[in-house]
């Protein structure tokens, strides 16, 4: 060998052990080894574009990086004939690529097989995202082909979710149900640090009651490119401060990698809204600094806690029917804790003001589907899983009745005398103090056993006939095309619906102090109005920073009969309680379910 030859072998060397070992370099991506992997993405046979796009915008962080490589996961290398990576500046279709690489086949890994990624490095470091350039953008990604009459799958995070430019397929975006792309770039930066660990509270708005122990989840996120083993951190909410050490089992080593952790911490005395602060103080066994901050109320007692499903339908629209079926179904299983809102479109039971309202325009996603205290939009049957054929949006109203809230509402209504208007009486009870009140109610009137004539009324039914859905669908499966039928839950008039009424909570709030709030509605032109004693009305206590349905409340409105009148001059005995057919108190009216009603004047009778 000559001497030329061997120094320039001992330079390529010396390059591949600094590429290796670049202090500056770390593994980012949407998703990270902590999330876990599902696999919820599958590839038809031919060719297909996989990717994640890095933008300055949202990721201003990687600023002036180097793309070094890319690894990612697939589910079975058997069916792959070809696969080449690349970086591009592309969006939809046309410029060439940044740098493409073949990789041999024989060089794949398998998340079934090997349980590993395939890593693969350019053979030079591609500068991306110049520091100045708001709008720099490039998307990382592969090309795989699969067999003829296979499929691929790709893992995703196991978390479902995630950025919209963390799964790119084919150039169609993103959705939601995927969850991240199982990928990571390898990235250098001179900018990024070497040990930094950011705290975070996990989860939404943290609300406790006072005075109790409570396991507060925090989550710890790796910003630095040394991986992280062991830190220190302390807690403050109000005047109490406590300590933490925690030693990990497998250490943060890839940027964005988080670790949670429960915290154990006794809460304020005081029903009030704090600050909690979080920070970190030493990191691997070095001081460091890094800190957050949220919200914590501390509440006198935990609010019953109910939830609403606003439902978008129509009977022109042959899939909805699932949605009446879903709504008898929550009605059955959550009683009194379930308050199903029926919001037509298009037919004789539409009312321009929900109909057309932006709340609704932000959630509608085709008809049907309906949002769950508009925080969880989904379809009204099927909840997020559209691949299903069963019943299973009960697990989201779980879910949205497990999530606390601030404030009990209660709610009473009456017919007036003249049985033209409904008067109602909302009651809002927060459960800590607070100079503000960033809350408001809403309500709506809904109807039950609404029926007409014209085929205006008849409900369009996809279903007929269909064998594929179980077992709640079959008054529709074994109905005809068209179906006449009964309605409940129809919005049939509405007060504040998007945003609430102004006044309706006023600031400062006190801690166990009910607010009363009044409201009629004149109900005397409305053709809706077809049995007064099957109205219902419905609060719901809109939080105004977010939107959602922070709680809610529904009663049926007394004071009619069965009919269009009532007894004149003569008020009927008030309720004093109502029960469940075991004896259960219920706290407000179920919708459409058998139970006991008790009156002040000792009368007791089962009702529906």
């Amino acid at each position: 060998m000559t001497r030329k030859l061997f120094f320039l072998l001992l330079c390529l060397l010396s390059l591949g052990r600094l590429y290796a070992q670049n202090a500056s370099q770390a593994w980012w991506g949407y998703w990270n080894t902590t999330q876990g992997l599902r696999h919820s993405l599958e590839l038809s046979d031919g060719a297909s574009q996989c990717a994640i796009r890095l933008t300055a915008k949202a990721t201003p962080s990687l600023a002036g990086s180097l793309l070094h490589g890319l690894r990612f996961y697939i589910a079975d290398k058997t069916v792959v004939t070809g696969l080449t990576v690349w970086a591009s500046q592309r969006q939809f279709s046309g410029s060439a690529d940044v740098v493409a690489k073949n990789v041999p086949l024989d060089q794949l890994k398998d998340h079934q097989h090997d349980g590993l990624p395939t890593e693969v490095l350019f053979d030079e470091p591609i500068a991306i995202l110049p520091k100045g350039n708001a709008y720099a953008s490039i998307y990382v990604g592969f090309t795989v082909s699969v067999a003829t009459g296979h499929t691929l799958q790709l893992p995703t995070s196991a978390v479902i979710g995630g950025g919209q430019n963390s799964c790119i397929i084919d150039w169609k975006g993103y959705d939601s149900s995927y969850g991240a792309l199982a990928m990571q770039v390898l990235l250098s930066n001179d900018d990024f640090a070497t040990l930094v660990l950011q705290p975070q509270q996990a989860g939404t708005e943290l609300i406790v009651p006072a005075g109790t122990t409570q396991e507060l989840p925090i989550s710890f996120t790796c910003e630095g490119t040394q991986p992280v083993s062991s830190f220190d951190y302390t807690v403050t909410i109000g005047q109490q401060t406590q300590q933490y050490s925690v030693s990990l089992d497998t250490p943060l080593s890839e940027f964005g990698a988080t670790a949670t952790v429960a915290t154990r911490m006794q809460m304020p005395d005081q029903a009030k809204a704090y600050d909690c602060l979080i920070e970190v103080t030493r990191v691997n066994g070095q001081p460091a600094l890094a800190s957050a901050q949220s919200p914590c109320t501390v509440l006198s007692q935990m609010p019953l806690r109910r939830s609403v499903m606003e439902e978008y339908t129509g009977t022109w629209c042959p899939n909805c029917p699932r949605g009446d079926v879903a709504l008898r179904l929550l009605d059955e299983q959550f009683a009194d804790r379930f308050i199903g809102i029926s919001v037509h479109n298009a037919d004789p039971m539409a009312i321009a003001d929900y109909d057309g309202s932006a709340a609704k325009r932000r959630f509608l996603d085709g008809y049907p589907s309906c949002a769950i205290d508009r925080l969880i939009p989904c379809d009204p049957y099927l909840g997020l899983n559209f691949a299903s054929k069963t019943f299973q949006t009960n697990q989201l109203v779980d879910y949205a009745l497990a999530q606390p809230t601030v404030a009990d509402v209660e709610l009473s209504a009456r017919w007036n005398d003249a049985l033209t208007a409904v008067d109602l009486q909302a009651a809002t009870t927060f459960r800590y103090s607070a100079d503000e009140a960033p809350y408001a109610l809403a309500f709506v009137v809904t109807a039950d056993s609404l029926v007409g004539e014209g085929d205006g009324w008849l409900q369009v039914n996809t279903f007929a006939g269909s064998t594929e859905w179980d077992e709640p669908m079959r008054q529709f499966t074994e109905a005809g095309r068209s179906v006449k039928m009964a309605y409940n839950h129809v919005a049939i008039a509405v007060a504040g619906i998007d945003n609430g009424l102004a006044g309706s909570v006023a600031a400062p709030v006190e801690a166990d102090v009910p607010q009363l709030f009044d409201h009629r509605f004149d109900l005397s032109g409305n053709v809706l109005v077809q049995r007064k004693d099957l109205l219902h009305v419905v609060a719901m206590l809109i939080d105004t920073r977010t939107g959602r349905v922070a709680n809610a409340a529904s009663t049926h409105v007394e004071g009619a009969t069965a009919g269009l009148a009532s007894v004149k001059g003569q008020k009927p005995a008030g309720i004093a309680g109502r029960y469940t057919l075991d004896g259960r108190r219920l706290t407000a009216a179920p919708r459409r379910s058998l139970h006991i009603v008790r009156r002040t004047d000792g009368t007791v009778k089962k009702t529906w």
